[in-house]
């Protein structure tokens, strides 16, 4: 997914919903100012 210029990050985590994967989440939004997430299975 990074041959797109409008996506800023991609990540890979098998256990988004647990709480190391939300975690991981508010820490992106937080420090690089995301505005929109897409989780996909």
């Amino acid at each position: 997914m990074k041959e797109f210029d409008e996506i800023e990050t991609v990540e890979t985590f098998s256990f988004l919903c647990a709480e190391q994967g939300q975690k991981l989440i508010m820490d992106d939004i937080k420090e690089k100012g995301i505005n929109r997430v897409i989780a996909a299975a």
